[in-house]
């Protein structure tokens, strides 16, 4: 077939280009990212840079800022002869790491005093910015000049320093028919972050739910029917863009004595925005979470309204408990950005229907207490609090009552099986002595009435051996001693306990981990580690680590060994 009259200009510039490239590569004039080489566009050259880039805030970065974007003036480019730019290749735009385009904006260049004409603007990577060359019609036999005016839009990706501060704009062309980026010499536009002072922080309003200021105990989970009282709303409107950005979350949290119903899990509406509400999920009984995300197509530059509507129900969890009232506390929490309180998102109170017969309190006191936490084999006294003369009995379950639906309480007894039961004094207190093995929350009950759930945890115990007390031992440098932990409590009803060892080298002054082990005790309660002593200063120690019934031990002495 005969040569297009159109193909043998692009042929000439290919091989002029081709030239150009093969000398570069001879001189080793430009490194590719990849490890290729780029030869200079020599065609095409900057006409003008883009302006407006030169001093962006950090404030407008799309993390750690407002995610404004910036607008740009250009750049512009022209051809150096005529013929130089050819139907399909394409022009990209690079910016410098921690920039973004706004790929919202498809507006094509625009290509004046010559036959070609600019695609819309495709975006390959949020960094790269793409036209196009096409052909418009009869070769008009003058130079090109494309021009992008106020098209593109660039912001910070981070307002951290660390993640770039900028730089040059890059200018490429790709031709299908060469097999690397050409670079167009000169100076494309300058992009640059400059710090500034963050966005002063804003929250969204909030219109409170209502119905919940006033609901029975008679519908507490405990000592009640277990119904559920409806809210409506609460509604959250956004009064600036994007203070609950894509990806965040909204919580909100119960005041004590209050539980959601998990069953509710339709997602609250949101509308006027570009995001849109994943299903109600439940980080506890007390927290739920709503997860916005953004919706597929273009950026919409609008403030979100999210309503919950009549969609969640809560209840109180104990028809005894006292001042159960409070306001919901509604969050936002960004993987980024953090958690950030916004205000009061209605208020709850239980009032009581019927007074109750008996009011009990209960508190666990101990002289070993340290966090609420006592060593296995130490004692607590639970003092019951009534009238005077009030018969209870005192219930331990191993379920945390404020997050289980019906915990399983089970009524201490004595050895030999028969229910304690206890009598309040003519002071109005009875203290009972208890030696527990395992983490428990404790009540007392009196018919229908029931006491606070006071929490004591219970500390495994652990003996390291060999013990040198507070001499370091001097062995030979290959020495073999395997160390042994004993854990208490130890029974076969428990789920067996597990010993992290950590074994630490003395570098100059400091004392780095040079490795570890976690190792499940035997029936008897004992775990062992082998280590081997290469020369230098060492020590060992052990910590049982907590199981679903006790928590963990405190560590072990440190045993000091030198090897030499």
């Amino acid at each position: 077939m005969t040569e297009s009259r159109l193909a043998r200009p692009r042929l000439a510039a290919l091989a002029v280009t081709a030239a150009l490239a093969a000398a570069l590569v001879a001189s080793g004039t430009v490194l590719a990212a990849g490890g290729g080489v780029h030869a200079a566009a020599g065609g095409v050259t900057v006409a003008w840079p883009a302006t407006g880039g030169e001093a962006i805030p950090s404030s407008t970065a799309k993390n750690g800022g407002n995610g404004t974007w910036t607008q740009l003036n250009g750049p512009q480019f022209t051809e150096t002869q005529i013929g130089s730019l050819l139907a399909g290749q394409k022009l990209n735009l690079e910016l410098p790491e921690n920039f973004e385009w706004n790929t919202a904006n498809k507006t094509p260049a625009s290509i004046t005093g010559c036959d070609k004409m600019s695609s819309a603007i495709s975006y390959p990577t949020s960094r790269t910015a793409s036209i196009t060359v096409l052909v418009r019609g009869i070769a008009l036999g003058s130079i090109c000049t494309i021009d992008f005016g106020r098209i593109l839009q660039v912001r910070p990706v981070s307002s951290s320093a660390l993640a770039g501060t900028g730089g040059s704009l890059v200018a490429s062309i790709i031709d299908p028919e060469l097999p690397l980026p050409l670079v167009v010499p000169g100076n494309a536009g300058t992009i640059r972050m400059i710090a500034t002072a963050p966005p002063p922080v804003t929250n969204p309003t909030i219109t409170p739910a209502t119905g919940g200021s006033s609901i029975p105990s008679t519908t507490a989970r405990i000592g009640g029917s277990g119904a559920w009282t409806q809210l409506s709303g609460p509604v959250i409107q956004e009064t600036a863009i994007d203070q609950i950005p894509a990806g965040s979350a909204i919580t909100l949290t119960l005041p004590a004595n209050f539980e959601w119903n998990t069953a509710a899990v339709n997602p609250p509406v949101v509308t006027n925005c570009d995001r849109t509400a994943q299903v109600t999920s439940y980080l506890s009984l007390t927290v739920l979470s709503v997860t916005l995300q953004k919706k597929a197509g273009a950026t919409v530059m609008a403030n979100c309204r999210i309503d919950f509507a009549t969609l969640l129900q809560v209840r109180p969890v104990n028809a005894n408990a006292t001042g159960s009232s409070g306001n919901i506390a509604a969050a936002v929490v960004n993987p980024t950005l953090g958690t950030r309180q916004i205000g009061n998102a209605g208020f709850l109170a239980m009032v009581t229907a019927t007074p109750p017969p008996v009011t009990l309190g209960l508190a666990a006191s101990s002289p070993y207490l340290n966090n609420n936490a006592i060593d296995w084999g130490q004692y607590i006294d639970l003092t019951t609090t009534a009238t005077a003369g009030t018969s209870f009995q005192l219930q331990v379950t191993v379920n945390d009552p404020a997050q289980t639906t019906s915990p399983t309480w089970e009524t201490l007894k004595d050895s030999v099986g028969n229910v304690l039961t206890f009598t309040t004094a003519a002071d109005g207190k009875y203290t009972y002595r208890y030696t527990p093995v395992r983490n428990y929350w404790y009540r007392a009950v009196a018919g229908t009435s029931y006491s606070n759930v006071p929490r004591v945890t219970v500390r495994q115990t652990i003996i390291i051996r060999p013990d040198n007390g507070s001499t370091t031992k001097k062995v030979s440098a290959g020495t073999k001693v395997t160390f042994t932990a004993t854990v208490r409590p130890s029974r076969p009803e428990l789920q067996k306990a597990k010993v992290l060892f950590q074994l630490y080298r003395k570098s100059g002054s400091s004392w780095v981990l040079s490795k570890s082990a976690t190792i499940t005790i035997d029936d008897a309660g004992v775990a062992a580690w082998p280590v081997t002593f290469s020369s230098g200063t060492w020590y060992v120690r052990a910590q049982a680590q907590p199981t679903p019934v006790n928590a963990n031990s405190f560590w072990t002495p440190n045993q000091y060994y030198t090897a030499s």
